[in-house]
């Protein structure tokens, strides 16, 4: 699945990418297929280069809730 992980779908979720491709003309799988396929490399959820933020202690989470 390298099309998921390019620059332009990388941070889209499966659901647009499918949208995207279908709008091309271009058919890979389904929704649900993708889904299988990136599961099964453990790439289901954040696959742009950049980071999720996170908390550096359980203090600094609670100070951003607030």
């Amino acid at each position: 699945m390298a099309i998921c992980n390019d620059e332009e779908y990388a941070s889209l979720p499966r659901s647009q990418i499918v949208q995207r491709l279908t709008d091309k003309g271009i058919y890979l799988a389904s929704e649900s297929a993708m889904y299988r396929v990136l599961k099964a490399i453990n790439q289901q959820h954040h696959r742009d280069k950049s980071k999720a933020p996170q908390a550096a202690c359980v203090y600094q989470l609670q100070c951003l809730s607030i």
